[in-house]
Formats: structure tokens, C-alpha cells, sequence
């Protein structure tokens, strides 16, 4: 029965689909020495009786291990000189297509530890107005 629970749990966990990276996470990817990179926009809207009370836009850039942010970390001036030379790489890169409008960017850094079969994430989220 323990070796059952195991099996099911190796095979549950091995069961995640690899989505292709676009051409500018792919770029993202190899800049960063990351992972994965997820690029979406986000926009969201809160309305109370019908009206809507709070609007916001953002763009999400999704750092799965992004090696040369967390090798930076460890030193506050280079981590943050880092994610804004990030940032204005990624504003520079968007504004060849006017279509794209968001009032904020926002990176989600994540980090994963593997233990055997578990995976232990943390998150940091560094918002840009």
C-alpha cells in the first residue's frame, strides 16, 4: 500500500507540461540564466453597486531561478540596479508595440528547493509604478 502512495505521488509530480517560451521570454531566459520566464498582462477591476470603485493594469514577468538576480541578491545595490536595468530593458523591448498599456510592472522572483519530491517555493514581487 506504501509503495502504491509513492508511485502515485512520483507520477503526480512528474506529470507537469513544459509550455513553449515566446521569443522574448526565450531571450529573457538566456539574459537572466533562468528557468522559465512567463510574460502576461494582467488587468483586474473592482466594482461596488455596478461602479467600478479600482481599475489596474500591469504587466507580470513571472523569474523562475533567474540565477543572475539571486547570485545579486546578497548585495542590495546590485540586486536593485539589476532589476531596473531589467526593467528598462523590458520597457525598451515593449515600446516598439504601442498596443501594449499597463500602469505598472511587476517581477515575481521565484526560487524553488527540491527536497526528493517536494518542492518548497518562495516568492519575492518587486512592483514598478
Amino acid at each position: 500500500m506504501t509503495r502504491l502512495f509513492f508511485l502515485i505521488l512520483l507520477l503526480i509530480g512528474c506529470s507537469k507540461e513544459k509550455r513553449m517560451p515566446s521569443e522574448g521570454e526565450a531571450l529573457l531566459m538566456k539574459r537572466l540564466n533562468a528557468e522559465d520566464v512567463c510574460i502576461t498582462i494582467n488587468q483586474t477591476q473592482t466594482t461596488s453597486d455596478g461602479i467600478v470603485t479600482n481599475k489596474e493594469s500591469f504587466l507580470l514577468v513571472e523569474l523562475d531561478k533567474p540565477q543572475v538576480l539571486l547570485k545579486a541578491k546578497g548585495n542590495e545595490a546590485i540586486y536593485k540596479e539589476q532589476c531596473d536595468n531589467l526593467k528598462n530593458f523590458i520597457l525598451d523591448s515593449l515600446s516598439l508595440n504601442s498596443a501594449m498599456k499597463f500602469d505598472e510592472i511587476r517581477f515575481k522572483i521565484i526560487e524553488k528547493h527540491k527536497i526528493f519530491i517536494f518542492t518548497d517555493e518562495l516568492f519575492e514581487i518587486i512592483t514598478y509604478h
